[in-house]
């Protein structure tokens, strides 16, 4: 499906990174935290841990078209350490960034 959007209007990648800019602003703190909640539906507490690791203390660690494993099993940790999932198999097994592959193609990138 993203790389649908993405053959019909490239410039969603511009709003990627317009929201990773947006997330970044220490002014949008709680709308960052009340989003996680909403999609990740955690608590608060977790919510505002997976902040703080991302944009307070590793701001450029994952960026819209980021294909390493390493940023996602981060989240995915900090859910399991909260009890938020259960276990699960390494991200490498489910995760599919060949839309990213195929963004970046589109971009010419």
């Amino acid at each position: 499906m993203a790389v649908a959007i993405l053959a019909r209007a490239p410039s969603s990648h511009s709003a990627q990174m317009a929201a990773s800019r947006w997330a970044q602003d220490p002014a949008n703190k709680q709308g960052v935290i009340d989003l996680l909640i909403d999609k990740t539906k955690t608590a608060p507490a977790v919510a505002e841990r997976i902040y703080n690791f991302y944009v307070v203390a590793n701001p450029s660690i994952m960026g819209v078209d980021d294909l390493r494993n390493e940023p996602v099993e981060s989240v995915v940790r900090i859910l399991r350490e909260e009890g938020t999932v259960a276990d699960m198999p390494p991200t490498s097994q489910w995760r599919d960034a060949t839309y990213i592959q195929r963004a970046r193609q589109l971009l010419g990138r």
